[in-house]
């Protein structure tokens, strides 16, 4: 069922590799057949997301805006496709999700354009640095986006989803524990509920990752 959406786990990484560096014609073209999924009113607000989100300067090191930006294409492209309604915010919320953590956007302007729900889901989904891997804070952090709305939930499994691919990559052992444990606390249980067609590809994911990250 993935061979339109995800293939092969080893294929996807390369993708993720090689996107640090070059545009990625298949992350664009999986995009444009997303957007297909969606009738011509809905399809404008997204394509209007889309090029307010490809214009951004984003605060990433090491990466410019321009290839940051598949990483919410991608998430945006995987819920456009998984999400069976095509009324609620989907691919606008994956799209704009890490607005407010890496760029100096005003909130008011992102409610002004796309309303107090996306803000408010953005709002939650944004994750303070400080206390990232404090586990009180995880345990609220996740307990609000169980209160959210489902777009909120699914857009934070793709979230992980696709940064699970370049894990490997990390060189502090810690921290790709970390990350790891944190996935398996509070994501699977959560793909369960909301992205069950997901769960299988995610669980060999992890796997895959753990066997290459030798933990």
């Amino acid at each position: 069922m993935y061979t339109s959406v995800i293939e092969s786990i080893d294929i996807e990484r390369l993708r993720r590799v090689n996107s640090l560096t070059n545009k990625s014609p298949s992350t664009l073209n999986s995009w444009q057949e997303a957007l297909k999924t969606y009738p011509e009113e809905k399809k404008a607000k997204i394509q209007f997301a889309f090029d307010y989100g490809t214009n951004i300067r984003y605060n990433h090191s090491g990466i410019s805006s321009e290839l940051y930006f598949l990483h919410p294409i991608r998430i945006a492209t995987y819920a456009a496709f998984f999400s069976k309604s095509k009324i609620k915010n989907y691919p606008i919320l994956g799209l704009l999700h890490n607005i407010f953590e890496l760029t100096k956007i005003n909130k008011s302007e992102i409610e002004s354009y796309f309303g107090n729900t996306i803000k408010e889901d953005i709002e939650t989904l944004t994750v303070n640095r400080k206390y990232q891997w404090d586990h009180q804070y995880k345990k609220e952090y996740y307990q609000r986006i169980k209160e959210r709305s489902h777009p909120c939930r699914v857009v934070k499994v793709l979230d992980k989803f696709d940064n699970l691919f370049l894990l490997h990559i990390n060189p502090d052992i810690d921290i790709k524990k970390k990350y790891l444990n944190e996935i398996e606390e509070y994501i699977l249980p959560m793909i369960t509920d909301n992205l069950p067609e997901l769960e299988d590809y995610f669980n060999e994911l992890v796997i895959n990752t753990k066997i290459l990250s030798t933990i």
